[in-house]
This record gives structure tokens, sequence and C-alpha cells, in this order.
């Protein structure tokens, strides 16, 4: 629920985000979004059916429109010239707040059956300030994706977003929101215990409790280094210097207390369990799935905001490693998860 004392534009009608598509997500995005761009929406509608004039726009040309200025014969002085910086710099802003709008209409679209959405707290009325107050110098279209897809999903209650994450968001390059996409796809969520969560990047499988032969071992060793060329650079040193990643000096072990003899873990929103066999766990009854960099509660944040597409590659050479571990990982279909 919203907590009572947010300050949230009265928004008790959906201010017309209805006319997007929305249905009953129409409630949760209609406060933020009119908090950022005001409550005129038909040219947010325009501008949805319009894309291609949009990057036509020119913020300097409309600028001096508004002042009643001729772009091809005006010779400006210096204040004049201050003035139309000025009001070019509102108007970018308000078209930067806009295209992030759209973004989150059209990410909220993809939320509309979720039956997840509303379960975390919402917003109060200063993180969505202190997000559009970021959000509107974002001129990327990537970023401006990213950064809608974080306004839908926090204002959904389908995920949390710390002040905190917001601030570091805003410096992120465009590349650097790639690399996190790209880590967030091999990111594993798991409980190693009763209450116990954990987030790492999975970038090898563990032998540790699994009793191979030394030919086995030498077959996963050869399907690790593949596994870690899969994935790549996930950027360990500038993520962990940034907060992204724990930096202890030591691998961090996905592992976990199999229950009712199965493990389970998702990977970018799919979840999977294989049945462990009996006495293949370390003397405290822990079975070592893999190696991996763990997330920072900041990683976390972020991670969780992302919702990446499923690599099905990546799941394909997860199955295969643990073939070579001698145990079966089957997907569990949407329906069974708990």
């Amino acid at each position: 629920m919203t907590p009572e004392g947010n300050n949230l534009p009265d928004v008790n009608s959906t201010s017309g985000l209805d006319i997007f598509g929305l249905g009953g997500v129409a409630k949760y995005l209609a406060g933020p979004i009119v908090q950022g761009i005001g409550r005129v929406l038909k040219p947010l509608a325009h501008r949805l059916d319009n894309a291609a004039q949009i990057a036509n726009w020119n913020a300097w040309d409309e600028a001096l429109k508004v002042k009643g200025y001729e772009a091809k014969v005006v010779d400006l002085t210096l204040g004049e010239r201050a003035e139309v910086r000025m009001v070019a710099e509102a108007i970018t802003r308000q078209d930067n707040r806009e295209a992030i709008a759209i973004e989150a209409i059209n990410h909220g679209k993809t939320l509309t059956a979720d039956p997840s959405i509303g379960q975390l707290p919402l917003p109060d009325a200063d993180w969505i300030e202190r997000f559009w107050r970021l959000a509107e110098n974002v001129s990327q279209p990537n970023m401006r994706e990213f950064w809608g897809v974080v306004l839908a999903r926090r204002s959904t209650g389908k995920a949390a977003f710390s002040a905190r994450a917001l601030e570091f968001l805003s410096t992120l390059s465009g590349d650097e929101a790639r690399k996190l996409e790209r880590i967030a796809q091999f990111s594993v969520i798991h409980y190693v215990d009763e209450g116990v969560s954990d987030h790492a990047v999975m970038n090898h499988l563990s032998d540790h409790t699994d009793r191979l032969d030394s030919e086995r071992k030498k077959e996963l060793e050869a399907f690790n280094k593949r596994l870690h060329e899969f994935i790549g650079n996930i950027d360990t040193p500038l993520f962990g210097s940034l907060g992204i990643y724990i930096e202890s000096g030591w691998a961090h072990s996905i592992l976990q207390k199999p229950k009712g003899g199965k493990i389970c873990f998702t990977v970018a929103g799919t979840s999977f369990e294989a049945v462990v066999p009996p006495g293949h766990v370390d003397e405290h009854g822990f079975y070592y799935i893999g190696g991996s960099t763990g997330l920072a509660p900041l990683g976390r944040e972020l991670i969780g905001m992302i919702a990446p597409e499923p690599d099905e590659r990546y799941f394909d050479l997860l199955s295969e490693g643990f073939k070579i571990k001698g145990i079966e990982l089957q997907r569990v279909a949407a329906s069974s998860r708990s």
C-alpha cells in the first residue's frame, strides 16, 4: 500500500493513463508520471504515435519560437542568448522527462497481468521528486529506457530501489548500463539456508562436494573455461570499487542446504531445481553449486530492477555443466514456482 502522507498528486481517475492500455497498472503509474510531466497527457500519446518526429525535434529552434524569434534572421544579444538558452534547457529537460515517461508506460504494459505488483511498499513523493530531478538530464535513448523501467517497476511495487541507487544510476554511462544488463543475465538468486538469501554472478561450477573422479574433474575444468569465456568481462574492478560487487578478496561460493533432497535457484527470473545425490554435502549440510562474484546490496538493487531477458545459451551451458557433475538440472514451470 502507498504510505499515508506521501503527497503524491490526486489521481483517483488515473489521470487518463488508461488511454495507453495500462489497465490496472495505471493506478500505480499515474501519480509518478503526473508529478513528473504534468496532467496534460495527450501530447504524450501523440509522441508515442510519432516516434520518428521526436528524433528530428530541435530544442533550440523550439526555444526561439517560444521567445518569438525567427531562427533564420535573428541576431541575439548576450542577454537574449542566455534567455533562449534557459528556455532551450527547460524544453530539453521536459523532453527527457516525457521520453522516460513513455518508456515507463511501455514497460508498464508488460506488467498488466503480473500478480506480484503492489506487494512492496510504493514510493513516496520525495522519491519520485528525486527520480525526476535526476532523470530530466538523461538524453541517451538507451538510458532513457533504463530509467523508464526503474520508474515502472518501482512505482508498481514490483522492485525496491533506494534513493542511493538512484544517485548511482545517474552516474552510469550507456556502456556501463549495458554491462549491468549483461551481468543481470548471469545473476543467481538463491537461499543459502532458511531465510538467508544470496545474490551472485555464477561464472563457474564447483566440484567441492560432488566427489568427481579425476577424469570428470578435468572435464568440469574445461567446461568452466568455456563458461567463463561465454560470460566475458563483467568488469569486477570497476563495479567492485563502485559498490556493485562484494570485494572480500575471496571467491564467492554459491552453496545451499538441499531441501527435500533438492537444490533450487533462479537466474534472470527463471527457476531451476535439481536432485542432489545423498551424501553430496559438506559437514555442515551444504551443497556447493558454483563459484561466483558476489553482489553487494547496491548491486542487488540494480540487478533486481533490470529484469533481463533470459539467455537460453547460458541455460544450456548450465545444464551441460551439471550433467558433468552427475546431476540433472530441471527448469521449473512458472505455475510450479513457490
